[in-house]
């Protein structure tokens, strides 16, 4: 079995995504505690949700990212092969 390595600055990459998608969950958090009247205290009680919720968004993005990347390369590889081809 191969081992794979990740290079630091990847892992950071990673961890800013992580954390601005958990920023996002909690900023939905708070904006539907303010909408609806909800007890403050919803902030913390509800962590493992808004938790679910940042790792839902993380994963879409992931997703996002490798079909972005697939295309690309689809898209370098298919005029690669029609560069050498005349009309």
């Amino acid at each position: 079995m191969k081992t794979i390595t990740l290079p630091l600055p990847d892992w950071r990459k990673e961890a800013i995504l992580f954390a601005a998608c958990l920023v996002l969950a909690i900023g939905l958090n708070v904006y539907a505690i303010a909408t609806f009247q909800t007890p403050w205290a919803e902030l913390v009680t509800e962590m493992p949700v808004v938790l679910a919720l940042a790792l839902l968004v993380y994963t879409l993005l992931a997703a996002g990212r490798i079909a972005g990347y697939a295309l690309k390369h689809l898209i370098a590889n298919f005029e690669r092969k029609n560069t050498g081809r005349k009309s």
